[in-house]
């Protein structure tokens, strides 16, 4: 749970958080085409009225994604136009948009940018349609259907998905589309999307079992009549239900919303012996959750197991929780303060434990790495010299994996990260703990014990393509081993995307004028007492920050917007010879720009 740790940060310094990951196509594609978000006289009311009392053609849906899609934006415009309509959604998720004034078929997108995970699920709506809802599966079927969508291409794929979901949604008439009895509440039709991952894929459509995501079939959309495929259903003992599981996370996020300092306000979502990935127990979340109001944004299954004896309903879930807080609580000389909403996602297990023959209710246990900590990232890093002028030589980019193990909470003497692909394994990373005081000729590692200084250096994967796997997919682990010679600790899921799509444009760069302010910081005979700079985070990325050069890359000063900020030099220490702009996808994996003063 970062996201308790960030916000602590934020109140203290400045805003924090997971970068963003580039915003999906149809985002910006939304925005833009709607022209500036012109809703013809009655978008934003939700109610349908033109403004004048006259009411409009309503356009009728449900929004969800893991829950529904609460005060987000809903955009319709006109496949060959710019002209659109816009409106927000209510908390449910349900919206009406008046496209009175509008020509179908129409192209729909729900936008959330209000958090760091920025995504845009579409559908289209055609001429007579007064139902249109928007979810992970017309999304699909939009993407399926590429620039010349037609009424009755989209009543086949729809029909074949549904279809392909028989051992989800029996024999019953459902539509993911136009059903008027679709709620975004984990039941129905929006329970059979928390139990399958859709997604748009080169060939088709892909249909994922979320519970063992082994179990998938891709529906052919390149061809005329897609031939018939099947998703097996769940296992009885490797199901649970989604309905009860977001039941579970509402009352996490009722009891994090109790003004106490109790950790007994977790006492009936929480299992006793809880702890986070970040060591944070139930009664350091107690206490921050009481300052602090903090809400589920989404959630989604990532993988079940099998029910024992001592544990049933066993679930890797990953959510989404956000809170409101400044931007920044420290201005550096701009007085302009903005409310963002801070997000990150977190990766925990539910489960319920059989004691003395009796099941209990379904509870969540712990963090990802339960109880130790482990972060692995993949740092995407750029050396650039500049000189006084702000003349840039840039170097070739080096993408390493890192893995930051704490000691203090796991007495790690050694670590190997393993990759296993059917029944072969292999070890990508191999980490030994060097003596007292040395880190030299070490090729990875956790921390020097003497004086905590960072010696986890990078490893730089031969092909990064096969490391594009997460907990979901269950195939890398690590395996620890402590002080304790007889003693080897497995953790089972190990988050690290490759980033394979890596461009230019996701690193943070800085003007010519920043330059040269940075290169004269650095280089300063008698230490300044600040850097005036401008940041600007990189376009479809959340966040970024500036801070002296490390490998580990403790931020000094993060911005959310594009800034001149003046930053004193007890925050950003001057006189060095390099400092690291970086930013940070929503998977924690780092493009960072090392400027190296001539």
């Amino acid at each position: 749970m970062k996201i308790f740790n960030c916000l602590l940060v934020s109140l203290a310094i400045t805003a924090c958080g997971g970068g963003d990951a580039p915003s999906a196509p149809g985002n910006t594609a939304g925005e833009n085409e709607a022209g500036g978000g012109n809703n013809n006289g009655g978008g934003n009311n939700g109610g349908g009225n033109d403004g004048g009392g006259n009411v409009g053609t309503l356009l009728r849906g449900v929004a969800s994604q893991g829950g529904p899609m609460a005060g987000v934006s809903i955009v319709a415009v006109e496949l060959n136009s710019q002209r659109g309509a816009s409106t927000t959604t209510r908390a449910d998720g349900t919206f009406e948009l008046n496209i009175s004034n509008l020509t179908p078929p129409l192209k729909l997108f729900a936008s959330n940018s209000r958090t760091a995970e920025s995504f845009a699920l579409t559908n289209v709506a055609f001429a007579g349609q007064t139902v249109a809802h928007i979810n992970e599966a017309t999304h699909a079927v939009t993407q399926a259907m590429g620039n010349n969508p037609t009424q009755a291409r989209h009543a086949l794929l729809s029909d074949s998905l549904v279809g392909a979901l028989s051992n989800y949604v029996g024999n019953s008439a459902t539509n993911f589309n136009t059903d008027p009895n679709y709620r975004a509440d984990s039941t129905g039709i929006d329970g059979v999307l928390g139990q399958v991952r859709l997604a748009f894929v080169g060939n088709g459509i892909l249909l994922e079992n979320r519970t063992n995501p082994t179990q998938r079939v891709v529906l052919d959309t390149t061809v005329a009549t897609p031939p018939a495929v099947n998703l097996p259903a769940t296992p009885a003992n490797q199901s649970v239900s989604v309905a009860e599981l977001r039941n579970l996370l509402l009352a996490f996020e009722a009891a994090l919303a109790v003004q106490s300092t109790n950790a007994s306000k977790f006492d009936n979502v929480l299992h006793p012996d809880f702890v986070d990935t970040d060591g944070f127990n139930a009664q350091e979340i107690a206490e921050i959750s009481s300052a602090t109001n903090i809400k589920l944004e989404r959630f989604e299954i990532l993988r079940c197991f099998a029910d024992t004896t001592s544990t049933q309903d066993r679930c890797l879930v990953r959510a989404m929780l956000y809170a409101n807080a400044p931007d920044e609580t420290l201005d550096f000389g701009n007085p302009n303060f903005a409310e963002v909403a801070l997000a990150d996602k977190f990766d925990v297990i539910v489960e319920r434990r059989n004691t003395g023959g009796v099941v209990g209710p379904l509870k969540i246990a712990g963090g990802q790495f339960r109880p130790h900590a482990v972060n692995s990232y993949l740092l995407h890093l750029t050396d650039t010299t500049i000189q006084a002028a702000g003349t840039v030589f840039a170097s070739t980019t080096r993408s390493d994996l890192v893995l930051n193990i704490d000691p203090t909470k796991s007495d790690v003497r050694a670590a190997q990260l393993i990759r296993t692909q059917n029944t072969t394994t292999s070890t990508l990373l191999g980490l030994t703990k060097p003596d007292n005081g040395q880190c030299a000729g070490v090729t990875g590692l956790v921390r020097n014990p003497l004086n905590s200084i960072d010696c986890s250096r990078q490893f730089t994967p031969a092909g990064l393509g096969n490391l594009e796997v997460d907990s979901r997919d269950g195939r890398l682990s690590l395996a620890l081993q402590t002080s304790n010679a007889a003693q080897s600790i497995q953790v089972p899921f190990v988050r690290v995307k490759s980033g394979a799509s890596v461009r230019p444009a996701h690193f943070p760069t800085l003007s010519t004028n920043s330059l040269q302010a940075l290169h004269a910081y650095g280089r300063a005979t008698l230490p300044p007492t600040a850097l005036n700079i401008e940041l600007s985070p990189p376009n479809g990325f959340n966040e970024v920050c500036i801070t002296t050069d490390t490998e580990e890359m403790t931020p000094s000063v993060c911005v959310r917007k594009t800034r001149q900020v003046s930053i004193p030099n007890n925050l950003l220490p001057s006189r060095r010879s390099s400092y690291v702009l970086y930013t940070v996808d929503n998977e924690g994996n780092r493009f960072a720009n090392r400027y190296n003063l001539q």
